[in-house]
């Protein structure tokens, strides 16, 4: 019998002694067999038993390469030797539970992390990934993912294959590769679906627009005394009170469906508004999320605005595959999502000094800000994952994000975040290209302050005016596409 046959029936084996029977109720339930028609148990674990990447990885535990200069060099030695024999380096000990109970950076070994692969890796010859793993196992591959994955098909591989179930679960990826400046491709990119970048992190309490000291001339009354509490709930802010100040971004019932006429009223609740009063129903919606300070909930209720493609349109701007440097022309081509993004983030660096939330913000976007031209932030998400009724986590996400990730890859479901791709857009980028621009504009890069009208960097101080600006941006962007539909 030869190896290849051994290790097949090995690697089914310990896949099928982590499949419960909730893994089988979702693998038989309707919404699976319609999408993968017949598909079994039997033939999703061969599935997964090959498409899985089974590649052997070195393991680095930061915690035994103790602080200080003598432990530096014994990391950077280990980092050094690994990549010369392993595609893949997983680092335990970087990823930590915050005061909320999310992961997020572990600050001192990310720093160090990050600093030794800024110094090994300046101009590397091969790809390799550096996993940083938390304390969350690995969940199986989303048949509903998988089903889409194939040379005619929506998504991809061009290398690696999907996590080992069981195995301990990265949050952050390194993905080092030989730098291409014609595509724009840096030395490297970090990866995150988790952490002090996230747009679920909460702002300083209090922020509003007015208070920022934005345009009354330019933002919507409703928008300018509202809180802001997160990015993400900005995303959904703008969106509304754009639906609600200017008509060219708004569906009339005509073009809506069923589906979202349904969504809208069961939005809004009881209500004497007739259900086929699309217009007022968004309205009403649009005053929901006005007075939301959930992240979460303004997501949903943002969700449900029927609102014109142009306004997606503007909100995306060019794709490009160009991540890094991205130069003035690259900037103008931007949509509003990076800006949003950016303008978060500049919001948060204005909390107390003396905050451990605001603390290990500055402390991160320092550590990212000193390579501003050869790293490239990106989010990687695939939505969607499955969890059994008791809430135990069974499949991963099914809904690859080409908006705000640079890739279609995620570190918990891909193993080559990087080579897992769309095969029908080039990804938005939002969150990361948000990030550069914070980068640099805390660097003095000249076409990232250009473009954003700074006069000087970006530091705590004037981070709050700084916010302004950009946010004074966006309402202008949008005044103007909404001029051009007049």
């Amino acid at each position: 019998m030869s190896d290849s046959i051994v290790n097949l029936h090995t690697r089914l084996a310990a896949l099928r002694a982590l499949f419960t029977e909730d893994h089988a109720k979702f693998i038989q339930s309707k919404k699976v067999q319609d999408k993968c028609p017949g598909l079994t148990v039997d033939a999703y674990l061969e599935e997964v038993a090959a498409q899985v990447d089974w590649s052997d990885r070195f393991v680095i535990d930061m915690r035994h390469y103790p602080e200080g200069e003598k432990g530096d060099i014994l990391l950077r030695s280990q980092i050094r030797f690994a990549a010369k024999e392993y595609s893949h380096i997983d680092f335990c000990g970087a990823v930590v539970r915050s005061a909320r109970g999310d992961l997020v950076e572990d600050l001192v070994p990310f720093g160090r992390i990050h600093a030794a692969v800024a110094l090994l890796f300046t101009d590397p010859t091969a790809q390799r990934f550096l996993h940083l793993v938390g304390p969350k196992l690995n969940t199986f591959p989303n048949p509903l993912l998988m089903c889409q994955v194939g040379e005619d098909k929506a998504f991809r591989f061009t290398g690696g294959g999907y996590t080992i179930p069981g195995q301990p679960q990265s949050e952050i990826d390194f993905v080092v590769r030989p730098i291409d400046l014609e595509r724009g491709v840096p030395a490297v990119s970090v990866c995150i679906m988790c952490g002090y970048l996230s747009n679920f992190n909460l702002m300083p309490p209090g922020l509003t627009a007015a208070a920022i000291g934005c345009s009354p001339e330019l933002c919507p009354d409703g928008f300018w005394d509202s809180l802001m509490t997160s990015a993400e709930q900005s995303i959904h802010y703008y969106k509304s009170f754009a639906y609600g100040e200017f008509a060219c971004f708004r569906k009339p019932f005509a073009d809506t469906t069923q589906e979202q006429r349904d969504a809208l009223c069961a939005a809004v609740g009881p209500t004497d508004i007739m259900s086929d009063d699309v217009e007022r129903l968004g309205m009403a919606v649009v005053r929901m999320i006005s007075k939301s300070s959930d992240p979460s909930a303004a997501k949903s209720l943002g969700r449900v605005l029927p609102l014109q493609s142009r306004y997606f349109d503007l909100a995306t701007g060019t794709r490009m595959e160009t991540m890094m440097p991205l130069t003035l022309d690259d900037l103008e081509r931007l949509g509003l999502m990076p800006l949003i993004n950016a303008a978060g983030i500049v919001a948060r660096m204005s909390g107390p000094a003396a905050d451990v939330e605001t603390r290990n913000l500055l402390q991160r976007l320092a550590i990212g800000a000193k390579q501003f031209h050869a790293f490239a932030e990106m989010e990687g998400a695939i939505h969607g994952p499955v969890k059994s009724e008791a809430g135990a986590s069974l499949f991963g996400g099914k809904d690859p994000d080409v908006e705000w990730g640079s890739v279609a890859g995620c570190p918990r479901n891909v193993t080559q975040v990087t080579d897992f791709q769309s095969a029908k857009k080039l990804p938005g980028g939002h969150l990361g290209r948000g990030v550069s621009l914070v980068y640099g504009a805390m660097r003095g890069d000249r076409d990232t302050m250009a473009f954003l009208g700074l006069s000087a960097p970006l530091v705590p101080d004037n981070s709050l005016e700084t916010a302004g600006l950009i946010i004074d941006g966006i309402w202008r962007r949008i005044r103007a596409d909404a001029a051009r539909a007049v």
